[in-house]
């Protein structure tokens, strides 16, 4: 399942990062370009600066607010996938002293699927997911 083009996922790690750095919360990443070269469904980049912030302050009212305000629950998914995991690859590159790889050039050749799982179910997560399939037991 995709919701958004690589440049517009690499457009919400940016704006992740430029939020972060604004914060005073790390080193500037210079990549006000991947926001500029893309077009991101209007409340997911707001989205990103949230999450990004505000990580433990996010919870099922705010997730089912911004379903509201136009943001899918399949855009929600992917903004805090997309942000959650940049923010444990910065703060690893941090622990050991690197610096930032940059968001490199996205490439769209593949489209989103706009796909969700056929077998959703409310177990009182912020989203619906797809049901736990556990392994038979031998």
């Amino acid at each position: 399942m995709t919701w958004g083009r690589a440049a517009q996922r690499a457009a919400i790690a940016a704006t992740a990062r430029a939020a972060r750095s604004e914060a005073g919360l790390q080193e500037p990443s210079g990549e006000q370009h991947a926001i500029d070269a893309a077009q991101v469904l209007g409340g997911a980049l707001r989205v990103a600066r949230e999450v990004v912030l505000r990580g433990n302050g996010i919870d099922h009212d705010y997730c089912h607010a911004v379903q509201i305000e136009g943001v899918p629950e399949g855009a929600y998914i992917e903004v805090v996938g997309v942000v959650s995991t940049l923010v444990n690859l910065n703060g690893f590159a941090r622990a050991l002293g690197l610096h930032l790889r940059a968001i490199g050039a996205a490439s769209d050749a593949s489209k989103p699927s706009f796909e969700r799982p056929t077998e959703e179910v409310d177990e009182g997560f912020f989203t619906a997911s797809a049901r736990l399939r556990r392994p038979a037991v031998r």
